[in-house]
């Protein structure tokens, strides 16, 4: 990969990694607290 890449590129796929980072977080927290009121 070329360090010419285009920098827009680049943002966008750094938004698109931390958006799913994001919502993997947050449906690892609704999981751990539907378990929780379960119990």
């Amino acid at each position: 990969m070329s360090l010419a890449v285009n920098q827009g590129e680049t943002a966008m796929q750094i938004k698109d990694i931390y958006q799913r980072l994001t919502d993997s977080l947050i449906e690892q927290v609704k999981a751990r607290y539907k378990s929780r009121i379960r119990h």
